[in-house]
């Protein structure tokens, strides 16, 4: 009995362990990456603009840039047209935001 249990146990955590990559996998394949590193406005916010439209409702944008005044601007946008600010980094002069497309 003991054995029994502790196999069927073995099998749950397996199959948890596919369904947490397959989720995972799902997650990656619905995020589109926008790079504007380098680039000045309105660039920045009419890339971001060109990728919420392609995107699925509930799809993420992760937009990439080295300036501030631009990921500024670029919130201000996308929050003003209903999508939602997920996260906001900062690392060595470089500005991730995540951004996922409103829903309908």
């Amino acid at each position: 009995m003991f054995e029994e249990t502790q196999m069927c146990l073995r099998k749950t955590d397996r199959l948890e362990e596919l369904l947490r990559k397959k989720r995972e996998e799902k997650e990656k394949a619905n995020v589109e990456v926008v790079d504007a590193v380098g680039k000045l406005c309105p660039m920045p916010t009419q890339m971001t603009m060109k990728a919420l439209e392609r995107a699925s409702p509930g799809g993420i944008v992760k937009v990439i840039s080295d300036s501030s005044t631009s990921m500024d601007t670029v919130i201000r946008n996308v929050e003003s047209h209903g999508h939602k600010i997920v996260d906001v980094t900062q690392d060595k002069g470089t500005y991730t935001i995540t951004i996922e497309k409103k829903a309908g």
